[in-house]
């Protein structure tokens, strides 16, 4: 990632709620929602654990201890990519919250020094703990409620149901203005954060960035859309397929690599040396 510019920060220091998780969950069966409500689904541990979307779109940060493991679920709406992170710091927990955006993204900070970490590589970019890294410990599987419905009916879902008005405006505009209706507009207080964007992609673009050891790669939404794409990156056969309305990669040995659902603009400024998928 380039020099971090704190003078291109947006502040939005309060505006959301960080989940610091204490509720107890509900199971998937049991929950009274359409088969296409968008879930998070985090592995830890060898269990799953289910978020609803529209929830966790709201909060950015949410923190807290399942299965023994600590962990953290950073998620930004507008860029639509998120990941699990370790809050622990040389055995020391630390809590989190979103604070701001930068590079058109989320940015979000510990309470304890305001240092500021990037919410997708997990690098501290300003402050007291700038030389540290929080640990990637986990993907999120973004999938619907009829995607798992009969393979995990007893998933356990946690619900925070705080803010439900404004976490159901917050979707439409994702969904709807951003999404089905987006002709690459982004928000004016995201956009004043960016710096210049790669031309190679119209800088909304919807895509599937897929790591495969120190590499990384962009496949844009449009090459996959109406068939399974094949290819082969940094010495690994991968296939990328639309499942549950979400595209996923998997390996010739049937893993999961490292991906993101991501936007082009998102990818290209957090990962300035990851490459562009052409057929």
């Amino acid at each position: 990632m380039n020099s971090f510019d704190i003078n291109r920060v947006h502040w939005e220091k309060g505006k959301f709620q960080p989940w610091y998780l204490n509720e107890k969950p509900v199971n998937l069966k049991d929950l009274n929602y359409n088969g296409d409500e968008e879930l998070i689904v985090i592995n830890l541990s060898g269990k799953q654990y289910g978020f609803l979307l529209r929830e966790v779109v709201y909060h950015h940060i949410i923190q807290g201890k399942l299965n023994d493991v600590d962990f953290i679920l950073t998620f930004c709406g507008v860029c639509n990519a998120g990941v699990l992170l370790s809050p622990l710091i040389k055995n020391k927990l630390y809590h989190f919250r979103e604070t701001g955006v930068y590079n058109g993204q989320q940015v979000f900070e510990d309470i304890e020094t305001h240092t500021l970490w990037n919410h997708l590589t997990g690098e501290a970019l300003y402050g007291e703990l700038k030389e540290n890294t929080l640990e990637y410990i986990g993907s999120l599987n973004m999938t619907t409620i009829s995607g798992v419905n009969k393979t995990l009916p007893d998933l356990p879902i946690y619900i925070s149901g705080r803010k439900k008005i404004y976490r159901n405006i917050m979707r439409f505009v994702i969904k709807v203005i951003l999404g089905k209706r987006n002709k690459n507009w982004l928000p004016p207080h995201f956009q004043k954060t960016l710096p210049e964007v790669s031309n190679e992609l119209p800088k909304m673009t919807m895509g599937l960035a897929i790591k495969i050891k120190d590499k990384l790669r962009f496949y844009p939404a449009e090459s996959f859309k109406e068939n399974e794409l094949r290819d082969e990156f940094n010495g690994t056969k991968i296939t990328v397929r639309i499942e549950n309305k979400v595209p996923k990669a998997i390996t010739e040995t049937g893993e999961y690599p490292f991906q993101l659902f991501t936007r082009w603009y998102a990818f290209i400024l957090t990962y300035p040396n990851g490459e562009l998928f052409k057929e």
